[in-house]
């Protein structure tokens, strides 16, 4: 009498409906992908989400080795030039800027472009200026409050952080 049962139409709606943050990163990857510059050309030449990344390259099946494994948010690419993006929509811990730049510096080294996109940073007790200048001495760019961007404005950060992060 008192279960609940919901079916969803298939696993992509399901993981967007049940995983905090999914929305969050399906509008960037959504904004990344579809972003023009001036000429009409794509901003971005590829762009992924959930993207797996194995440190070593190599899979590991026998008992007791583990596979070292990160999931980047979003990875996009200009150029030659990786992007990685991550989206946090509730609250950021400092940590979240130390994986993805060991991501970003193992993968992108000094060519990578590092983005930290939020709903919303955390502002207690002087939290939000630490974070800020920790990410700005990390070379991450911050995109707030995506939750209340209208229009364009988010494709609009996400090049402004293309040119701020050189």
């Amino acid at each position: 009498e008192e279960t609940i049962y919901v079916r969803f139409k298939n696993e992509q709606i399901k993981k967007c409906l049940t995983k905090a943050g999914q929305v969050l990163e399906m509008k960037v990857f959504m904004e990344a992908a579809t972003l023009r510059d001036e000429s009409g050309e794509y901003f971005f030449c590829d762009v992924m989400n959930g993207v797996q990344i194995d440190w070593d390259g190599e899979i590991h099946e026998s008992e007791g080795s583990y596979d070292t494994q990160n999931e980047v948010d979003v990875v996009a690419m200009k150029g030659m030039v990786p992007v990685f993006i991550s989206c946090k929509n509730g609250y950021v811990d400092v940590d979240e800027l130390y994986k993805l730049s060991s991501v970003a510096d193992r993968f992108g080294r000094q060519y990578a472009r590092k983005i930290l996109v939020v709903s919303k940073l955390h502002t207690a007790r002087g939290f939000e200026g630490y974070l800020r200048q920790r990410a700005k001495d990390m070379g991450i760019w911050i995109i707030d409050n995506v939750a209340y961007m209208k229009g364009k404005q988010l494709g609009e950060e996400l090049c402004l952080a293309w040119e701020k992060t050189r």
